[in-house]
């Protein structure tokens, strides 16, 4: 029970936090931070496509209605990232060595977890930052605000990573 209620909280917290970063926070042009995918990533391996493709949308819809910017723009992006979730874990993880009902975490590698989280995130960064900058701008620019928005969010997930599930799998793993 004390496992679910973390999650929770964690998730209403980080929802809280990408709502007020799209409200308030402007880094320029080039840097977009993105917490919400970090909530798919880390849904329990039981949970199936159909349910983090609900998940993902309702979490999106609600960032959308409480931000300032395009709605639908979350709730597409991560729509997205949650039907792709479970095929990537599939080919990422072996499922002998992880149980059900644990996230997925650096308990997987460091590189599987690593391609896991940066592919996921590309793909959000570029559905979203395609579907917001559909117009007649250069597609170098589109380019370089994916790659740095990429950089910034691995950054941002790995700092989440360690404050929030692994500070001593971490650790250990790096030893």
């Amino acid at each position: 029970m004390k496992n679910n209620n973390h999650y929770i909280i964690t998730i209403v917290v980080i929802v809280i936090i990408q709502i007020l970063s799209n409200n308030y926070l402007n880094l320029g042009l080039y840097l977009y931070p993105a917490l919400l995918p970090f909530i798919i990533l880390k849904l329990p391996f039981k949970i199936r496509t159909i349910n983090s493709l609900i998940i993902a949308f309702c979490l999106g819809l609600v960032t959308d209605i409480l931000s300032n910017g395009i709605l639908g723009l979350n709730a597409a992006s991560l729509t997205f990232v949650g039907l792709l979730r479970q095929p990537l874990l599939n080919i990422s993880v072996n499922q002998k060595d992880i149980g059900r009902n644990e996230l997925p975490n650096f308990k997987m590698g460091i590189y599987r977890y690593m391609s896991y989280l940066t592919i996921l995130y590309f793909v959000y960064l570029t559905v979203y930052i395609g579907l917001d900058m559909m117009s007649f701008s250069p597609i170098s620019f589109t380019l370089i605000k994916i790659i740095c928005s990429l950089v910034l969010n691995i950054i941002l997930c790995l700092i989440l990573e360690i404050i929030l599930y692994n500070r001593e799998n971490i650790n250990d793993r790096l030893r």
